[in-house]
C-alpha cells in the first residue's frame, strides 16, 4: 500500500501519470477471500483508519505483489485524481475459463475503482504445466473435455474481454503473454485488436530472438502497443544460466560498464536502452529511491555503440518453463510449461 501511494506521488509530481499493472487473483470471487490481511482503510483525509476485527476488509491475497485491496488503499492514500493514475488488471485464464465478468467485477471490487483503463487477458492457453487452471469454466478450456481447443479457449475469452469493455469496465482490452501467431487468431475471426500487448522484454530475450522480433515487428504493422515487462530480468526472482549470461542482468559487464560511462545505475541502463527503442515498459520495485531512478531515464540517451552491445546479448531461446524458483511453497510441476517470467528466464 505505502509502495503505490509513494510512486503515484512521486510520479504525478513530474506532472506524468501513474501506471499501476496488477491482476491478482486471477478470478477469486470479491464476496471470498483467503485472508485478511490489509488492517487499515483509507478516510476521505487521506488518513489511515485502524480496522477491527469485526470491521476489517477483506483482502484478495496476503502477498506483498498481488493485494490488490492494498493496492487500492495506496491509489486512494496518494491523493492522486483518478485520471491521474492508469490501471491495468490482468484476468482471464488463471481464474474462471469461460467468462472474466467475475473476475474483472471482483478485482474492480477489491481495488475499490469503478473501472480498469486496460483489461488483459491473462495466458495464452489452459492445459497442464502452463500454470492455468483448466478445471473450471466451459467455452473450450476444459482440457480433459473432448471439445477442449487452446485456440478456440482463447478467441472465446477474449470476446468475454471485449464484452467487458463494452459495458465499461475496461476502457481498452489487451493481451499479456500472447506470441504474435496467438494475436493473428483474433485478426482471423474478425475480432478488434487488442489495445496493448503486453510481454517480456530484456537483454536476453529481446528482438535478437526470433520470436520476440515476431512480436514486436507484429504490433508495429498493426499499430498495437509493445508494453514489456521484466526490463531488469527480474533480479530477485529469475537466474540466468545460459552461456555466456552472468546470474542477473545487473551484474553483466557490459551493462555495468554502459552504465558508469553515462553516469547512471545499471538499471538505468537497462531501462534506457528499451525506453531508447521506442517500447513502453515498467519496472516492479518497493524503495522509493529507485522509484526515482526509474523515472529519470527520459532527458539523456545511450550512444548508438552501447545501444548495439546492449542488442547483441546472449539470448534465451527457451519461452516456457518453472515460474518459482525450486523449493518456493507455490511451485510444482503444475506450473513448469508457462510463458512469461520463469526461473531461469
Amino acid at each position: 500500500m505505502n509502495a503505490v501511494s509513494a510512486y503515484i506521488k512521486e510520479a504525478t509530481s513530474r506532472g506524468g501519470i501513474a501506471r499501476i499493472d496488477t491482476g491478482y487473483p486471477y478470478g477469486d470471487d470479491a464476496s471470498k477471500s483467503c485472508g485478511v490481511c490489509s488492517k487499515y482503510e483509507v478516510n476521505q483525509d487521506a488518513s489511515l483508519r485502524f480496522l477491527q476485527s469485526s470491521d476489517r476488509l477483506e483482502s484478495t491475497g496476503c502477498h506483498d505483489s498481488c493485494d490488490t485491496h492494498g493496492i487500492g488503499l495506496g491509489i486512494k492514500q496518494s491523493g492522486a485524481k483518478r485520471e491521474e493514475v492508469f490501471i491495468t488488471l490482468k484476468a482471464g485464464y488463471a481464474g474462471p475459463m469461460g467468462g472474466t465478468s467475475l473476475q474483472i467485477s471482483s478485482l474492480i471490487k477489491h481495488m475499490g475503482i469503478e473501472y480498469a483503463d486496460l483489461c488483459l487477458v491473462h495466458l495464452p492457453e489452459v492445459g497442464v504445466g502452463t500454470g492455468s487452471h483448466g478445471q473450471y469454466g466451459d467455452y473450450h478450456c476444459v482440457p480433459t473435455k473432448s471439445d477442449y481447443s487452446a485456440s478456440k479457449c482463447r478467441v472465446s475469452t477474449y470476446k468475454n474481454m471485449l464484452d467487458e469493455m463494452h459495458a465499461g469496465k475496461c476502457k481498452a482490452v489487451g493481451v499479456n503473454n500472447w506470441n504474435a501467431s496467438d494475436i493473428e487468431e483474433i485478426e482471423k475471426a474478425g475480432l478488434q485488436l487488442p489495445s496493448v500487448v503486453q510481454y517480456k522484454f530484456h537483454l536476453h530475450q529481446s528482438t535478437a530472438f526470433s520470436v520476440q522480433k515476431a512480436l514486436v515487428d507484429y504490433t508495429k504493422e498493426k499499430g498495437i502497443i509493445f508494453n514489456s515487462f521484466a526490463p531488469l530480468g527480474v533480479p530477485d526472482w529469475v537466474t540466468f544460466n545460459g552461456e555466456g549470461m552472468k546470474p542477473t542482468l545487473l551484474e553483466e559487464p557490459v551493462v555495468q560498464a554502459i552504465a558508469k560511462k553515462v553516469n547512471k545505475t545499471a538499471a538505468q541502463a537497462l531501462l534506457r536502452w528499451v525506453v531508447q527503442q521506442g517500447i513502453a515498459t515498467h519496472a516492479r520495485t518497493k524503495d522509493a529511491s529507485h522509484m526515482k531512478d526509474n523515472l529519470d531515464i527520459f532527458d539523456w540517451e545511450l550512444a548508438a555503440e552501447d545501444m548495439a552491445k546492449l542488442s547483441s546479448m546472449p539470448q534465451c531461446t527457451t519461452q516456457r518453463g518453472c515460474v518459482f524458483a525450486d523449493g518456493d511453497p507455490n511451485g510444482g510441476s503444475r506450473h513448469c510449461g508457462s510463458i512469461g517470467v520463469t526461473e531461469h528466464c
